[in-house]
């Protein structure tokens, strides 16, 4: 079993996690639009708010699907921890 392997499948399973929850509890935050404006010599970010419903459905689906992925990978995380052949079923 390689550590780093391991450590690399739950860092990105908990990622997804934290990005599907946010994307399902707060879509207006992951949907939000940003320009930029100028302010003297250099450029700063200034968002707002989107109110398209549909668009924060359809970032609530993208949510869904990244806490499925979220869970399919903690599975083969810990399949790896266990058995660490199973990363020969990715490999052919």
């Amino acid at each position: 079993m390689n550590i780093v392997t391991a450590l690399a499948l739950g860092i990105t399973a908990i990622l997804f996690m934290i990005f599907g929850i946010v994307s399902i509890y707060k879509p207006s935050v992951v949907g939000r639009e940003c320009y930029w404006i100028k302010h003297k010599f250099f450029y700063i970010p200034k968002y707002k708010i989107s109110t398209n419903q549909y668009y924060h459905n359809q970032i609530k689906i993208v949510g869904l699907g990244l806490l499925v992925a979220s869970i399919i990978m903690f599975v083969f995380t810990i399949a790896y921890v266990i058995n660490p052949n199973v990363l020969n079923l990715i490999k052919q």
